[in-house]
């Protein structure tokens, strides 16, 4: 979900003056008395995951940052939109993708992460979302629509829904969980990425997030945002979709 390899996120040694941002992963082992940040650099990215996954607790978001701390001031773009889904069971789990294959009641995520007793969703956009003040309350909103949305009596067996922001992190793929010898596994059930408008239909139009302004605000060129969003160009530009 980071591109890696694409120049999009900051190397270990380059030089800074581009504003690229990275993810950044936080992990704590149990006999520390505190936990500690890494840069997930695009050139390490692969050794830094190990590290993390190694940790007896380990998590990582959708999200890059510039500087050291995953604080949500100094988040840069979204990269992806990640849900817990809690109290969920054989059967709910059933009546989930059941739902999103069949019925297109939920959309299907790009990746369904099981970690110990929770799982978790993944829905990758097909371009970072810039995060500017505003889009970050406009992301919210959409997130805790489609949270209200995802969890019900069908999806899993808590009554109130758990709300969570757009920083929230989550135990790495590969890593610990809290069941002794169980790992954190991914598995992929969707190979097209998301935009706004196709997680948004899903949720009242007041919870949307107008994709129209995300490029007026980056103050990108027709020529530029082909050259960077080329799927978001073809599909709103050519196609008007």
């Amino acid at each position: 979900m980071f591109n890696l390899g694409y120049n999009e996120i900051q190397k270990e040694n380059e030089a800074p003056g581009e504003f690229k941002a990275n993810p950044l992963g936080y992990f704590k082992n149990n006999d520390a008395p505190k936990g500690h940040y890494r840069i997930m650099f695009d050139d390490t990215f692969e050794k830094t995951l190990k590290e993390l996954q190694e940790a007896d607790f380990a998590i990582l978001n959708g999200l890059t940052y510039f500087g050291r701390k995953n604080v949500q001031e100094h988040a840069s773009t979204m990269r992806a939109m990640i849900f817990d889904l809690d109290g969920t069971d054989a059967e709910h789990l059933a009546n989930f993708f059941s739902g999103a294959f069949r019925g297109d009641a939920y959309p299907v995520p790009n990746y369904v992460v099981m970690s110990g007793h929770n799982i978790h969703l993944y829905y990758v956009f097909e371009y970072a979302i810039p995060l500017y003040p505003n889009i970050k309350l406009q992301l919210k909103e959409l997130k805790f629509a489609l949270t209200w949305k995802l969890w019900n009596p069908y999806t899993t067996t808590i009554k109130n829904p758990q709300y969570q922001g757009i920083n929230q992190g989550f135990r790495v793929i590969g890593g610990k969980t809290k069941v002794e010898g169980r790992r954190v596994r991914a598995f992929k059930l969707n190979d097209h990425p998301f935009n706004l408008e196709t997680l948004g239909k899903y949720v009242p139009e007041e919870s949307r997030v107008d994709e129209s302004q995300l490029f007026k605000m980056t103050f990108l060129s027709l020529e530029e945002a082909k050259e960077k969003y080329p799927d978001w160009y073809e599909r709103r530009i050519v196609r008007k979709d």
